[in-house]
């Protein structure tokens, strides 16, 4: 028997990046941007949360995108591909004056 902890293993994110135009691309685990409709990105994203139950969940807008456009990516998300949770990927703007 062995005192030693288990190697926690930090799962890369799954990231849904869109632009202004609607368009979605989809970063998995290691792989590039692709392109993708809605119906590819919920299929896509849905098959890969069921083998990794715990991987992370992201979407990242442009600040031109329809908050909208936003709520109902992350809508399908949690609704047609079962994704428990899933977040916004911000990054911190400039202060306007």
């Amino acid at each position: 028997q062995s005192n030693a902890r288990p190697v926690e293993q930090k799962k890369e994110p799954v990231v849904i990046s869109m632009n202004s135009k609607g368009e979605l691309w989809l970063k998995l685990e290691g792989a590039k941007n692709e392109p993708m409709t809605l119906d590819e990105m919920v299929e896509q994203v849905g098959a890969f949360v069921r083998n990794n139950k715990d991987v992370p969940v992201y979407v990242a807008a442009d600040n031109d995108v329809a908050y909208q456009k936003v709520y109902d990516v992350l809508t399908a998300l949690q609704t047609r591909a079962n994704v428990p949770r899933a977040g916004l990927m911000s990054q911190q703007g400039e202060a306007k004056q």
